[in-house]
């Protein structure tokens, strides 16, 4: 297996700046996704560790080889487009084993790998049938299929999935789950779509602007943002904001916005906080509870604006001080709400923000 090293990556479009010195690096074997929304990078990134774009500054490594200056076919991968891009008059076989004839493989191995991959990929009942014939889903696995036939240590995925129905996302999201997992392979993934990002990804890059914002693991992207954007564009919904004041008082910090005082913990801090400073404080809304009434934590008053069913989960959005704030409830509980409630945010959970800059505290 190979990792991938991507070392102050700088790319351009006559003045228009699209990366911005990126560096990371992808470990052998990881599940990487660079999640962001339009324009922001992120397909331009993986075109450059495939080569299909040159970049003005910077290396990229697939193991220990500089395969910056090297062509597509010389860096040992494989790419899986947004589009399908099957041959319409091939089968599935021959959609399957054509790059691998067009390099001369011999037949009996070109035999073997479309059998194993169409194993893999429960293809076998349809080998003969033609694109026209097969769903979309059905389609996607043969996309991905005449990628894995090459048998190459990284995989690359282009938004693989955004033409596919809800219902066949989430299978296919499955099915690339488990075709990591029996292959140990190294693969880099590129979605706008949080959830693949969340459900799929080793560890996630989460970019805007032509820069990475933060790049960990999916729990720690979704638990401790590294910026307000990571935090507004992680999570469905969103995470509350509410802006105020951090001010240092002798019994600690306390952050205030209009009448609402919240004591803070220092040891939520990453450094030791400032005495005063305008910041913004984030909670998630499964992280804000009803209360039945003052309680020993900080509380406030909040005015329900309208419920939203979804299913197992329901959300609950509250006006307080001039902004809006969802709540995760039971729909048991939430059957039950009328007017204005009283709200208890887990400040242990919470995440602050320094609001000029945009940068966790």
């Amino acid at each position: 297996m190979s990792g991938i090293s991507v070392q102050h990556l700088n790319k351009a479009y006559a003045s228009f700046q699209v990366l911005r010195d990126i560096d990371f690096r992808v470990s052998a074997g990881e599940f990487v996704v660079l999640l962001g929304p339009s324009g922001c990078g992120k397909s331009t990134l993986l075109n450059v560790i495939a080569g299909l774009d040159e970049v003005d500054s910077g290396r990229v490594l697939i193991g220990d080889t500089d395969v910056t200056g090297f062509e597509p076919n010389q860096r040992g991968l494989a790419m899986v487009f947004q589009s399908y891009a099957l041959y319409p008059t091939m089968t599935v076989r021959r959609n399957l084993s054509f790059g691998l004839r067009v390099n001369k493989v011999a037949k009996p191995e070109v035999e073997r790998r479309v059998a194993w991959a169409a194993n893999l990929l429960q293809l076998t009942p349809m080998l003969d049938r033609l694109p026209s014939q097969l769903s979309g889903g059905q389609r996607q696995r043969v996309a991905i299929g005449r990628a894995l036939v090459r048998q190459v240590p990284v995989y690359l995925f282009d938004e693989p999935l955004s033409n596919l129905d809800a219902r066949l996302r989430t299978e296919m999201r499955v099915e690339i789950k488990r075709l990591h997992q029996e292959l140990g392979c190294t693969i880099v993934y590129v979605t706008h779509d949080q959830v693949e990002a969340m459900t799929l990804a080793t560890r996630i890059a989460v970019m805007k602007d032509g820069k990475i914002e933060q790049f960990a693991d999916p729990a720690t992207v979704y638990d401790r943002p590294a910026s307000l954007f990571v935090a507004s564009f992680v999570g469905s919904p969103a995470m509350n904001f509410i802006e105020g004041r951090l001010h240092g008082e002798a019994a600690g910090p306390v952050f205030r916005s209009g009448d609402l005082i919240l004591p803070l913990e220092p040891g939520v801090f990453a450094a030791p906080p400032p005495e005063e400073l305008d910041v913004v404080l984030g909670i998630r809304p499964e992280d804000i509870v009803i209360a039945p009434g003052a309680g020993p934590g900080p509380t406030f008053s909040a005015a329900l604006v309208f419920i939203e069913p979804m299913g197992a989960d329901t959300f609950a959005w509250f006006d307080h001080a001039g902004g809006r704030l969802s709540v995760r409830l039971s729909p048991t509980l939430a059957r039950g709400l009328a007017g204005a409630a009283t709200l208890a945010p887990d400040l242990a959970k919470a995440s602050i923000f320094d609001a000029a800059t945009g940068r966790r505290l």
